[in-house]
């Protein structure tokens, strides 16, 4: 199993066009795969699904530990398996700052699936603890990037910040 973040500090660049049609080529290619939909917005599970998640059943749910990654897995009309995400992902910051090794979390729930090829994580557009949680899980991170000079400039910012959580949290 491949795992792929996908992260820009910048909203706007392409990150969930991105991981929805990086995730539907590769379903066409006859690839198993699994979107997790990290940003708030829920741009991603809309899109997909045609509505957010439902409360309980959503990738929330599965960081707060009140469900299993299989338990909230949704089966997309593409063909994605998607672990949608609702408006309650906006509160996750906050709802988890006092747990232990929170980063760790997505990573262990994905060890439950590893009979996907490929796991896209949508990443929000700003360094939440969702966003550390994906770098550390990833096994790669693709940077959307706009063809602007100024876009390029928070890139070495962003550098950093993958490879920090990253040698802090994984094995």
């Amino acid at each position: 199993m491949i795992i792929i973040a996908i992260a820009n500090q910048r909203g706007g660049v392409g990150e969930t066009t991105t991981a929805v049609n990086l995730s539907a080529a590769l379903v066409r290619s006859k690839r198993r795969v699994l979107l997790v939909g990290l940003d708030a917005q829920g741009t991603a599970t809309s899109h997909l699904q045609g509505a957010y998640g439902a409360d309980g059943r959503v990738i929330y749910n599965v960081l707060m530990r009140q469900a299993t990654l299989r338990q909230v897995i949704a089966r997309t009309p593409p063909g994605v398996d998607l672990a949608p995400n609702n408006p309650s992902m906006s509160s996750l910051d906050s709802d988890i700052i006092n747990e232990y090794r929170r980063e760790e979390r997505l990573k262990t729930a994905l060890e439950e699936c590893d009979d996907n090829d490929y796991v896209m994580i949508d990443c929000p557009p700003q360094l939440a603890t969702t966003t550390v949680a994906a770098f550390t899980a990833a096994d790669a991170v693709l940077i959307p990037v706009e063809y602007k000079p100024e876009a390029w400039e928070a890139v070495p910012r962003l550098f950093f910040d993958i490879e920090n959580p990253r040698r802090r949290w994984r094995r």
